[in-house]
């Protein structure tokens, strides 16, 4: 599903990517008039996580497929995030809408692919992963099909 989702930036040439930077951003600035505090920080944490998604995605174009589940996900969080506080943002949201848009944004992270690309995640270690999971065998007992006959 996240290689669909790759694709489906890339085949819109990444212009749906940009719609959706936009819809949060606009949230975000739409809170500032509520009068809720929790929603305006909410709502801002939101935007501020699709910008940096949106940017990030531009700066590693090359590397996406690599990190395409956690950018999957990130997207979901943050489009549900925006989605609460639009809602929020409404005429006469409940005690239980703001609540439930603090508790999204307070209790996970929004953007997986930026926490995982800040450590590190995607710079290519993969092969010392590999190299960990195989130290001490002898590569010619991995002969993938051994147990065929």
């Amino acid at each position: 599903m996240s290689l669909d989702v790759l694709r489906a930036l890339s085949k819109s040439n990444f212009e749906c990517l940009k719609a959706f930077r936009s819809y949060a951003v606009e949230v975000a600035a739409k809170s500032r008039s509520a009068g809720d505090k929790r929603v305006r920080k909410s709502a801002e944490i939101v935007g501020a996580c699709a910008d940096r998604i949106a940017q990030g995605v531009e700066q590693h174009i090359d590397s996406l497929e690599l990190s395409s589940r956690d950018l999957a996900v990130s997207l979901a969080h943050v489009y549900v995030g925006a989605l609460l506080a639009d809602h929020c943002c409404s005429a006469n949201p409940s005690d239980t809408d703001i609540r439930t848009l603090a508790q999204w944004t307070r209790e996970r992270d929004l953007a997986p692919v930026l926490t995982f690309a800040e450590r590190g995640a995607y710079d290519g270690s993969g092969n010392a992963t590999v190299a960990f999971v195989y130290d001490g065998y002898d590569e010619k007992s991995l002969q993938p099909n051994s147990y065929e006959q």
